[in-house]
């Protein structure tokens, strides 16, 4: 038996269940009575006036400056998931981010089948997640020496390549000029010529020279 739909014109009458009211807001010409979605708060909002945020159960300070000392977070030596004293910390921390995706998914295993075992993983996870943190500080250090050398044999380079270009100009300049003629007297040469001819302090005149 087919329903017609009534003289309102409203095709929602020949619907059964009916939709719910708020279906008319999506029709044509209502997008201005939409509700704004939710949006997350923006970092400004977050933070205090001194940059400071909660990481990790407890307070960090911001990161984006290179100016502030970050807390590397407490954790004991024996639960470090690598080896503070490798040689190559980026090889260690290489190996951290591979583990994460395992950590997550043992997490969200236990937390959908029984949550009751959970913690374990949870604990597991943020263990490795300090562990990356306490990692990429020490390595945020070495990397500024780093940085800071590289920039300093750079400064070096160009110092030494701009020498070379002047002592190229001071050789060419040379070559243009060609030799000098009248080549500088020698201080010694110049001193002896004016005792020679100097006065005594007795007689004002000079003495004259007897001829042959």
């Amino acid at each position: 038996m087919s329903t017609t739909a009534p003289d309102s014109g409203d095709p929602s009458a020949i619907l059964w269940p009916p939709p719910p009211p708020y279906y008319k807001l999506f029709q044509p010409g209502k997008e201005d009575q939409w509700p704004d979605p939710p949006s997350p708060d923006e970092i400004s909002k977050l933070t205090n006036d001194k940059g400071m945020y909660m990481m990790l159960g407890r307070v960090m300070e911001d990161c984006r400056n290179p100016a502030v000392k970050i807390t590397v977070p407490e954790i004991d030596s024996d639960l470090l998931r690598y080896d503070p004293s490798s040689t190559s910390l980026k090889r260690e921390m290489g190996k951290l981010v591979e583990e994460l995706p395992d950590a997550v998914g043992h997490v969200v295993g236990s937390m959908s089948t029984d949550p009751a075992t959970a913690r374990d993983g949870l604990r597991q996870f943020e263990t490795l997640v300090k562990s990356l943190y306490h990692g990429l500080e020490i390595l945020r250090g070495h990397e500024a020496k780093r940085l800071a050398l590289q920039l300093a044999r750079e400064q070096v380079e160009d110092l030494r390549s701009t020498l070379e270009d002047i002592r190229a100009a001071t050789a060419q300049g040379k070559e243009a000029l060609g030799s000098v003629k009248d080549e500088p007297q020698p201080l010694d040469e110049i001193v002896s010529v004016k005792t020679e001819v100097a006065p005594s302090a007795g007689d004002p005149s000079p003495k004259r020279r007897k001829r042959r």
